[in-house]
């Protein structure tokens, strides 16, 4: 739970926030920092919240890394896990996988994999939401065993799956010329019932046959490809 926090009088003259007796509301503050939509918005409620001791607490701290996920602030994220890392703030499996999921939005693939990599040594259980986005992460970076196993794991723990996962991880096989497990997946998503294929997925799959010199494969897709059209 978090904690209404006593301040100096200097907090009277802050005009962000609800004060009633010398104390911040700091829940209708981080109120503001869910529904914020732009940056310049965002940035002041954040040095609010860091002014007054907020982010020494886990909880205001997933919801601010939410709230730069959302904006895609990769420069933000990685400056609050930075003080995080130095304060009492544990960094645990729904903080690191936050703060994975804000990079990858803003497409800082770096940050992310190195997250990712803390994420598996640590044996931290992430949730099937991080699992997705790991599964992503790990494309990006040609790290197909990786990203197989987070699909593995994200088809066990997820209520529901879109295709893209299968796409990314049949592309990062296709690429380093695995076209056997590419071929696996693409069998592995036929038989579900909840989704299918897209051109996406042959397309991949097809190139990936190409690249394994295996152009009988790769020619048998594309007609299959075309008579489910």
């Amino acid at each position: 739970m978090i904690q209404r926090l006593e301040t100096s009088m200097m907090a009277l003259q802050q005009p962000g926030l609800s004060v009633n007796d010398g104390v911040p509301d700091v829940q209708a503050l981080l109120q503001k920092v869910q529904v914020s939509q732009v940056p310049e918005e965002l940035g002041p409620l954040v040095a609010e919240l860091r002014e007054y001791g907020c982010l020494n607490e886990a909880d205001p701290c997933c919801q601010v890394l939410t709230a730069f996920g959302r904006l895609r602030l990769w420069q933000q994220t990685l400056q609050l896990f930075r003080d995080m890392r130095s304060s009492t703030v544990a960094t645990d499996s729904m903080i690191l996988g936050l703060a994975i999921q804000a990079n990858q939005r803003a497409k800082f693939w770096q940050h992310s994999l190195v997250l990712a990599e803390e994420l598996a040594s640590r044996d931290l259980e992430p949730t099937p939401s991080v699992l997705k986005v790991l599964v992503t992460v790990h494309g990006r970076a040609k790290q197909w065993q990786r990203a197989l196993h987070s699909l593995n794991r994200a088809e066990a723990t997820a209520p529901t799956l879109a295709v893209i996962p299968y796409n990314i991880v049949i592309s990062a096989c296709g690429q380093l010329s695995e076209w056997t497990q590419s071929l696996a997946l693409l069998s592995r998503l036929k038989a579900r019932e909840d989704i299918a294929p897209d051109e996406y997925t042959y397309s991949a799959t097809i190139s990936a046959c190409e690249k394994g010199r295996m152009p009988h494969l790769a020619l048998t897709l594309f007609h299959e490809m075309e008579n489910d059209e």
